[in-house]
């Protein structure tokens, strides 16, 4: 009868024991997955403040963008305007003029290009 209580309580040890090892194994697989949210967030959080800079980065350069289009429209309307006037002046300056007034309308576009593809960046860096 001995053996048979020995035995009985053998087996109630060793599930406890199974039990107990059962509750650290989930209870450090819990702590190893909080680890894996946390540090998923910090990943989040350091994306969106690239995504952040680069918005602010983008804002910039198409400031700088449209002002070098003001600035490039009033140098044409300068030019052509002197050009209109051009009776007496020096041919080399005039020539000068007229060249950069061929140029001022391809940069114009290549501005225009540049500020809608920085927008579209811009706008899907947002979504």
């Amino acid at each position: 009868l001995d053996y048979y209580l020995d035995k009985k309580a053998q087996r109630e040890q060793e599930s406890l024991q199974m039990e107990r090892k059962m509750k650290s194994d989930r209870r450090e697989k819990g702590q190893e997955d909080q680890h894996r949210v946390k540090s998923g967030e910090t990943d989040l959080h350091r994306q969106h403040k690239e995504a952040i800079k680069r918005v602010n980065v983008i804002k910039d350069e198409i400031r700088k963008l449209e002002r070098e289009k003001e600035d490039l429209e009033t140098e044409s309307y300068v030019k052509s305007r002197t050009l209109a006037d051009s009776y007496g002046k020096d041919q080399e300056l005039l020539k000068e003029y007229g060249q950069r007034l061929k140029w001022i309308p391809k940069r114009l576009r290549e501005i225009e290009t540049a500020v809608k593809e920085l927008n579209e960046e811009k706008n899907r860096i947002s979504k």
